[in-house]
């Protein structure tokens, strides 16, 4: 994928820091493509969400036995461009928790300015899910 670490900030949102390559770009060269930005708006959404999982379940993040969200819905909105040149900055937080599933509000930023906003659902998946779609793969 594109390797991107989510991080906490204490009680406050949780931030990412994604550096834009060549192949990253869009047409023209100069901006980030569309789909390379839904995809980490969506994979920093879903590590906010999965925190939050493992924090409603009184248990260090990634112990055992590990709990898994997946998307069920994803909608970006794109207000600039986002230049290729220099960091991204995403940042998110969860605006509805229920029973198995979160909403994740997200922006990602560059240069100071917000290029683009997203909205995750992300819901509780099983273990087995998880393990029946790692065989599938294989």
């Amino acid at each position: 994928g594109l390797n991107l670490e989510s991080f906490r900030t204490g009680e406050g949102p949780c931030v990412a820091r994604f550096v834009p390559q060549a192949h990253h770009c869009a047409a023209p060269r100069h901006f980030v493509n569309g789909g390379i930005i839904a995809t980490l708006i969506d994979c920093h959404c879903i590590c906010t969400a999965t925190a939050a999982a493992y924090d409603r379940a009184g248990r260090p993040i990634g112990s055992d036995p590990p709990i898994y969200l997946a998307t069920a819905q994803l909608s970006i909105r794109y207000p600039r461009p986002a230049p290729i040149a220099g960091p991204l900055l995403l940042t998110a937080e969860i605006t509805a928790a229920e029973a198995t599933r979160f909403t994740v509000a997200c922006t990602l930023e560059a240069q100071g300015k917000i290029c683009a906003t997203g909205e995750v659902v992300a819901v509780e998946v099983s273990p087995t899910w998880m393990q029946a779609q790692q065989q599938q793969q294989q």
